[in-house]
């Protein structure tokens, strides 16, 4: 991945929640936004939190890109709740 991040930052890969929820299809725009991602890139020892570690971040925190067909959250380090 060359994406990388800056000063303290981290770079997520959000979960998504798929299509079916306890077998019902849910349109888009009814379903709950998750805050939860794989982490892709971050500072090193940042709240120890390395490459891989799956983590949930605050809703409105950062900003979602697409790269290279993919989506990303940049989202600072001080906004990360939880490491799962």
């Amino acid at each position: 991945m060359s994406l990388k991040y800056f000063k303290n930052n981290i770079i997520l890969k959000p979960l998504t929640d798929g299509l079916k929820q306890d077998g019902i299809y849910l349109p888009q725009t009814s379903r709950l936004k998750v805050y939860e991602g794989i982490v892709q890139s971050c500072p090193l020892s940042e709240h120890n939190i390395k490459e891989g570690d799956r983590v949930i971040y605050e809703n409105y925190a950062g900003f979602e890109i697409k790269y290279n067909g993919e989506l990303f959250v940049i989202v600072a380090s001080e906004n990360i709740i939880a490491k799962l």
